[in-house]
């Protein structure tokens, strides 16, 4: 059973994640987005939407410095765009300069 506060990255987030990829100055080439996507799908990088806080299997990724700051009702692509997309392409900016994502 899900928690309805917590927001997790599904498979089928790759379709909006590819667009936002798209809008992006300097995008992740399309084999390292898909490895970065896996990467982030199979750690079970999460939302919390009360608290405002990105997490994953091994633990806190990051958080809103003030509560006052954290979105009320964002929608599910509010939350790719703006919790997990950065982690995305940091993995693809890693893979691009030869990392582990």
């Amino acid at each position: 059973m899900s928690k309805p506060n917590l927001i997790y990255l599904k498979k089928s987030d790759f379709e909006v994640v590819k667009q936002l990829n798209k809008k992006r100055k300097e995008g992740c080439s399309p084999s390292h987005l898909k490895k970065s996507f896996d990467k982030h799908l199979s750690d079970k990088i999460k939302y919390n939407k009360k608290i405002g806080i990105v997490s994953n299997r091994l633990g806190f990724i990051s958080s809103y410095s003030y509560k006052k700051d954290i979105p009320k009702n964002p929608t599910r692509d509010e939350i790719i765009e703006w919790e997990f997309m950065g982690e995305i392409t940091n993995s693809c900016s890693r893979l691009r300069r030869g990392f582990n994502p």
